[in-house]
C-alpha cells in the first residue's frame, strides 16, 4: 500500500472526510433546509427544487422519490444516529413518509402502490420495490411487528401477482391488482422504458435491494428463496453475455439492445455483494468483474465515473462533452472503497482511484455556495444540469454511497463501522434463514 502523503489522506481520514460530507451536503440541505422549511412529512416529502433549493414547478408526485426519502430517513437513523437532527427526527420523518406513501400511492384495487399519484391501476415493479426498500428500512430500524407487516404485505402483494416462474424474476409492467402488463393502449414503453412484457436490468437490481433490506428486517424465508432467484439471475446473465449487463431485455432475459450503463455496473456490485452476504452466502460474484471492467473503461484520467458506452461502440463514445452524473459517481464511492477493503492483494489500485473519484467530486459536483450535489458536469467538470431535487433525484444514492464508502473505508483501518445496528456493507441485523421454502 503507498505510503500516506496529505495528498492522499489514510482510509481513517477519507471515511471522515466522506462523514463530514454526508452532514454538510445531504443532510444539512435535505433534512435542515428541506424538511425545516416546508414541514412534517404528514403529506410526503416535498419534491422539487432548484439549484439554490427553491421551489420550482412541481412535477407529478413519484413513488420512488418518496420512498427513497423514507428509506434515507430510516437509514440514517440506524447509521449515524447522532449525525444531524438526530435519530428521534429522522425515525419520525420515515414513520410519517411511510404512512404517506401508503396513503398517497395506494393502487386500485389496494394492496400495492402505484408509479405515479393520481394513476392507481398501473404500476411499476421498480416502484413496488422502493416501496418494500423503504417499509424494510423502517422495520429494520424499529422491530416494530406494524412495520415488518407492512413490508411483508406489499412483498406478498408483489409475489402473488408478479412473480413469473419462466423467467425466474419478476414481471415488471403491472396492473392495480398486481398482475403483468403486457400491452398499453398509448405507449410503447413501461414507466421506465423498457418495452412492455420485457425485463430491465435496472428494475432487476433494484429488486435485488429491496429483497435484500426485507430479508435483513425479517429473515422471511419466501423473500429469502426469491432474492437467492434473483441474485442467480443476475450472476447468471453478467456470465453468460461476456461480462456484459445491458439495460433491456425480452420476457426470457434475451438482450434486445447492447446499452451500457457503468453507473448500474458499479451499483451492481454492491448490491448484489450485500445481498449474498443477507443470504449467508460466499461473496465472491462474477459482478465484481463487471464492475471491475466499468471502473476500467469509465473512470477518466481526472477522477469521473462516464455514463457508458454509446450504442456505435468506443470512438462515437468519447466526446468531450459527454456529461457525468452524479449517482454513479456515489455509486463508484461505495464500489471502489469495498473493493480496497476486501482485497489485500490488489488494494492499491481501487484506493488510488477512490482518492482521485472523491476529488473530483469534492471540486466539481459539491455546491460550495448552497450545498448539495449537482445533477450533472461535463467533462471539464463544469455544472450541466443544477437541480438539487426532482422526481429521479432524491438523496438516496449519495447517501448510500457516502455511507457504505466511509464503512468499508473505516473497516479497512481498523475501526469497523460507525452504525450501532450494523453498517451499509452487509452486517445482517436478522439472520436469514438457512432453508428458504419456495414459497
Amino acid at each position: 500500500m503507498p505510503r500516506t502523503t496529505p495528498s492522499t489522506p489514510s482510509p481513517g481520514a477519507l471515511a471522515d472526510a466522506l462523514d463530514d460530507a454526508l452532514l454538510r451536503h445531504t443532510v444539512e440541505p435535505w433534512f435542515g433546509r428541506v424538511m425545516g422549511r416546508h414541514g412534517a412529512a404528514v403529506q410526503g416529502f416535498p419534491q422539487d427544487f432548484d439549484h439554490a433549493w427553491a421551489p420550482s414547478d412541481p412535477r407529478p408526485a413519484s413513488v420512488v422519490y418518496q420512498a427513497r426519502f423514507v428509506w434515507a430517513a430510516a437509514t440514517l437513523a440506524r447509521c449515524r444516529p447522532d449525525t444531524g437532527p438526530g435519530s428521534a427526527a429522522y425515525r419520525r420523518w420515515a414513520d410519517e413518509g411511510l404512512g404517506a406513501l401508503f396513503e398517497r400511492f395506494a393502487t386500485e384495487p389496494a394492496g400495492g402502490l402505484s408509479f405515479w399519484e393520481g394513476r392507481p391501476r398501473e404500476t411499476h415493479l421498480y416502484a413496488v420495490s422502493f416501496g418494500v426498500f423503504a417499509a424494510s428500512a423502517l422495520a429494520r430500524l424499529t422491530g416494530f411487528p406494524a412495520h415488518r407487516d407492512r413490508a411483508l404485505q406489499l412483498f406478498q402483494w408483489l409475489d402473488d401477482g408478479a412473480w413469473d416462474p419462466g423467467s425466474a424474476s419478476y414481471a415488471e409492467a403491472l396492473a392495480g391488482d398486481g398482475s403483468p402488463l403486457v400491452t398499453h393502449p398509448d405507449r410503447p414503453n413501461d414507466f421506465i422504458g423498457t418495452p412492455w412484457g420485457g425485463r430491465s436490468s435496472n428494475a432487476l437490481l433494484h429488486a435485488v435491494e429491496a429483497l435484500t433490506e426485507l430479508v435483513e428486517a425479517t429473515g422471511d424465508s419466501r423473500a429469502a428463496h426469491r432474492l437467492g432467484a434473483l441474485v442467480e439471475r443476475t450472476e447468471a446473465l453478467v456470465t453468460r453475455d461476456g461480462g456484459r449487463l445491458f439495460r433491456h431485455y425480452d420476457r426470457g432475459w434475451r438482450p434486445l439492445d447492447r446499452v451500457i450503463s457503468y453507473g448500474h455496473d458499479v451499483e451492481a456490485y454492491h448490491l448484489v455483494r450485500t445481498a449474498r452476504a443477507a443470504l449467508g452466502l460466499a461473496p465472491g460474484t462474477p459482478i465484481e468483474g463487471l464492475a471491475r471492467r466499468a471502473l476500467h473503461e469509465g473512470l477518466t484520467r481526472s477522477g469521473g465515473l462516464r455514463n457508458g458506452l454509446p450504442r456505435r461502440g468506443w470512438r462515437g463514445w468519447l466526446r468531450p462533452d459527454e456529461p457525468q452524473v452524479w449517482w454513479a459517481q456515489a455509486e463508484a464511492l461505495f464500489t471502489l472503497a469495498v473493493l480496497a477493503r476486501d482485497d489485500s492483494h490488489r488494494r492499491s489500485e481501487p484506493l488510488a482511484a477512490l482518492h482521485r473519484l472523491w476529488a473530483w467530486i469534492e471540486a466539481h459536483f459539491l455546491d460550495a455556495r448552497h450545498g448539495g450535489w449537482f445533477e450533472s458536469v461535463d467533462a471539464r467538470g463544469r455544472p450541466v444540469a443544477r437541480a438539487k431535487a426532482h422526481l429521479w433525484k432524491a438523496c438516496y444514492h449519495e447517501t448510500r454511497g457516502l455511507l457504505g464508502a466511509a464503512d468499508a473505508l473505516r473497516t479497512l483501518a481498523g475501526g469497523g463501522s460507525r452504525g450501532s445496528r450494523g453498517g451499509m456493507t452487509g452486517a445482517k441485523t436478522h439472520p436469514a434463514p438457512s432453508t428458504p421454502s419456495p414459497g
